[in-house]
């Protein structure tokens, strides 16, 4: 064989053993691989695309949207299209009213990935979205998304929490919840046409499935109470901060949290440094407001009586080389007048008689020491150190609110227990949810402290926190702030009580952080307490006791209540019950207008009580000069106000006809 013929022979072995190799490669990849490249091929042009499901709207009792879901819109830029970036930057920008300098970067050449699809903006409203789909540019598209909205801005807004970039809920009510409002989120399928935009194919996917509603047990009116008057009072005494609670004492329901500093969950970058829920996560040696669980110990164990008498011993009393003292200097006290003074000395003693055990025993029963089990995400236990820790030392000084630490709501909580018939609720935030209660004291018991805690708010430090009106029982509360090096000259003043003190129907906690030019708590939170619960009463549509002093030489502190749909009935009806309503009285039923606003009703002749009872039914302020019967009023009837304004009134004994008072003949 010649060279040639070897030569020819070797080439085309050659040529077949490639020739099998491409065969061998081909069914490689058309038969072994085809289902792992197809998948490749297709992850570069397609792609699933989730749709977020709307989250579920979170309403208060009364069915006010506190939390909703809006559809928004994602602005996505394609740069690899015909054009200057520049100049669709500059459109947008106008389009969308922000300045170039914000979103120009995101429209120009990157190093990496030049052609990868870019997030101008985020969450874009309809009216945004259909502005720039106005500028007609092939390479803009608005990806459809849920935004999370907030109609009424920062009320409750450390209750509700926020919800992150992906939707998800990330603190309060919105984390606590998340299984319930987050829903199930669709997908469609899309694929990238010549030019790299991204097409949806028809016919493929799965649509979202909505989240559930969570109803709260808080009612809006009166969060915004609590939240008003926080703020007065933090304004009026610069404080640092600030937190209120009301509950129903029979449920353990949640009517109200507030904190101030407030929190906008809409903007949850801005939230001021350091702030936080005051009502579940700041926790303070709470001073005499403890004294209620002390006076609960000592009379359920029978170690003393209401009239049994504790020798003050001036205002001091050294025990273990530790001086307790009294701001006043007390000689002999009973066990009630102890408590109506919130005498320190007389609490330290009744601490070392009933023991250190049984104290113990007591403070962890009223739920001090271990959170609450309110559904928000948070909340701090508070401080309450074992037995086995305690000093010589704790016995005389736990029982005034010193080595123990708790949050509002823990104090609000114990408060609930003597306010009804001795059982600790556990505080619940969704409505309809039934929280377990234990029984800590007796009912004969709770009935006794209810007796002091009246005698704290009618004669000794919580007078400033009455209600015109209404029996009121509560407790003042006075500490020193603790600091790395020990205690400080700053305090924490706050008031604890509930009303009307015979059929409690709502516990309010007030606590001031660090008040200036006055630090008591009769002082700074006692006042806080009475204009919020009379709020609350003429809103819960309580009626005044019987018998009670409307007037006197002070005033009904103002009412401030949500407008009544009814108002035209409820007016009626309030002065058709009014037993001493004398014949020629003409009333003008109050009814609302079109912009919401409430006709003034006519007032005068009526008695205090009376008229009280019709302002507060129309939805109206009320406040009261005087007793008797209203002389004059302002504004006049006929006029209109906005829910929230309130009616002023002056009344004086019925020395007169109401013909005359009226200007009659």
């Amino acid at each position: 064989m010649g060279p040639t013929k070897k030569r020819a022979r070797f080439v085309s072995g050659v040529l077949m053993a490639l020739f099998i190799a491409l065969l061998g490669r081909l069914l490689e990849l058309q038969v072994l691989d085809r289902g792992e490249l197809a998948q490749k091929a297709s992850s570069q042009y397609d792609r699933k695309v989730p749709v977020p499901a709307p989250r579920g709207r979170i309403l208060d009792r009364c069915d006010r949207a506190l939390a909703l879901s809006e559809r928004g819109y994602d602005l996505c830029f394609y740069p690899n299209q015909e054009g200057d970036p520049r100049r669709v930057a500059l459109d947008v920008a106008r389009a969308l009213g922000v300045p170039l300098e914000s979103i120009e970067e995101r429209f120009l050449p990157l190093s990496a990935n030049p052609y990868h699809k870019r997030y101008i903006a985020r969450a874009l409203t309809a009216d945004d979205a259909s502005a720039v789909c106005g500028l007609g540019y092939a390479w803009l598209k608005l990806e459809p998304r849920e935004s999370r909205v907030y109609p009424f801005g920062a009320s409750a807004g450390w209750m509700l929490g926020f919800v992150g970039a992906e939707g998800h809920g990330m603190a309060g009510a919105e984390l606590a919840f998340e299984r319930e409002l987050s829903g199930v989120e669709g997908w469609y399928l899309a694929t990238k046409d010549g030019r790299g935009c991204e097409v949806a194919l028809a016919g493929t996917g799965c649509p979202p499935s909505s989240g559930e509603d969570v109803k709260l047990t808080v009612d809006l009116a009166v969060q915004r109470i609590l939240e008003r008057e926080l703020e007065a009072a933090c304004r009026q005494w610069s404080a640092s901060g600030a937190a209120a609670v009301a509950m129903d004492p029979w449920t353990g329901e949640i009517l109200g949290m507030a904190s101030w500093p407030t929190f906008d969950p809409s903007q949850p970058s801005a939230a001021p440094k350091g702030a936080r829920d005051r009502t579940i996560g700041f926790v303070y040696e709470p001073g005499s407001t403890f004294k209620v669980v002390t006076i609960s110990a000592v009379l359920e164990e029978g170690v003393f009586a209401l009239t049994d008498m504790i020798d003050c011993g001036g205002g001091r009393f050294t025990y273990l080389r530790h001086t307790i003292s009294d701001v006043h200097g007390y000689g002999r006290l009973s066990v009630e007048n102890a408590i109506v003074n919130s005498s320190n000395v007389a609490a330290a003693k009744m601490g070392l008689a009933l023991g250190s055990e049984k104290l113990y025993r007591y403070v962890s029963g009223f739920g001090f020491g271990e959170a609450t089990g309110i559904e928000l995400p948070g909340e701090e236990r508070g401080i309450l150190r074992p037995l086995s820790q305690w000093s010589k030392l704790s016995p005389a000084v736990i029982p005034y609110g010193y080595e123990v630490g708790v949050t509002p709501l823990q104090m609000a909580r114990a408060t609930c227990a003597v306010a009804t018939d001795g059982s600790l609720p556990t505080p619940t935030l969704r409505l309809g949810a039934v929280g377990d209660s234990k029984r800590v004291i007796s009912p004969e018991t709770a009935r006794k402290v209810r007796e002091a805690l009246l005698g704290v708010v009618r004669a000794g430090t919580g007078r400033n926190a009455a209600v015109a009106g209404y029996s009121v029982a509560g407790k003042t509360g006075t500490a020193h702030k603790a600091g790395p090096g020990g205690y400080t000259d700053t305090y924490i003043g706050s008031f604890v009580g509930f009303a009307p003190a015979d059929n409690p129907k709502v516990v309010v906690m007030v606590m001031i952080d660090e008040p200036k030019g006055a630090h008591y708590g009769g002082t700074v939170a006692g006042p806080v307490f009475s204009r919020i619960m009379t709020q609350l009463l003429a809103y819960m549509k309580v009626s005044p006791d019987e018998g009670a002093d409307l007037g006197g030489e002070g005033e009904l502190p103002t009412t401030v209540v949500a407008g009544d749909a009814a108002a035209a009935a409820s007016a009626a009806q309030a002065v058709a019950d009014c037993p001493e309503r004398r014949p020629g009285v003409v009333v003008l039923a109050a009814a609302q207008t079109k912009d919401g606003a409430i006709v003034v009703p006519s007032l005068v002749g009526l008695s205090a009580r009376d008229a009280v009872k019709m302002v507060n039914a129309v939805g109206l302020a009320v406040r009261v000069w005087g007793a008797g019967l209203v002389s004059s009023q302002s504004p006049l009837p006929g006029e209109t106000l906005l829910p929230g304004g309130f009616v002023e009134l002056k009344c004086r004994p019925p020395v007169e006809s109401v013909a005359h008072a009226r200007g009659g003949k």
